[in-house]
């Protein structure tokens, strides 16, 4: 799961930059770097499409399920807007929902992660406790042998 969550923000991270260096590439043509903003601005919201589809995968998904749903109500508003002719477009409503929409799949999988360690730690102190009591009956019982042991040779 750690390893899918590097891959889903490495993935995100790329999918920002990308955005940022096509704003920032002015030796295109105006047309080009609509065409390649648009191409960025919809693999992010495909990005965030499947964090969130993965998110929901999650054995804690109904833990966090108001989050998942907060976030799945702003991609529909993403999608809305993108539905919408380029001219007619609110480009900073845009960005501040794809935002939004981020953090919250962030907030949601910071939320995973503390539980999944809650878990694992759990599990341990469980395991740990359990060796602990088997240590204590092997005791007691050397104790009680070596008292027999003892008692014996008097």
């Amino acid at each position: 799961m750690k390893t899918l969550m590097r891959a889903l923000v490495l993935t995100m991270a790329v999918g920002c930059g990308a955005v940022s260096l096509t704003a920032c590439a002015g030796s295109q043509p105006q047309d080009e770097a609509a065409l390649a903003l648009k191409r960025s601005m919809d693999q992010r919201i495909q990005t965030l499409k499947t964090v969130s589809s993965t998110l929901r995968q999650s054995p804690f998904a109904p833990e966090a399920a108001a989050g998942l749903d907060q976030a799945d109500v702003w991609l529909g508003r993403i999608e809305a807007i993108m539905a919408r002719p380029r001219k007619e477009r609110d480009k900073d409503q845009l960005e501040l929902l794809l935002q939004a929409t981020e953090g919250q799949l962030i907030e949601v999988r910071a939320f995973f992660s503390r539980r999944e360690a809650e878990t694992d730690l759990e599990r341990k102190r469980s395991t740990y406790q359990n060796q602990m009591e088997e240590i204590e009956a092997l005791r007691e019982q050397n104790q009680r042998a070596l008292g027999d042991a003892k008692g014996g040779e008097e």
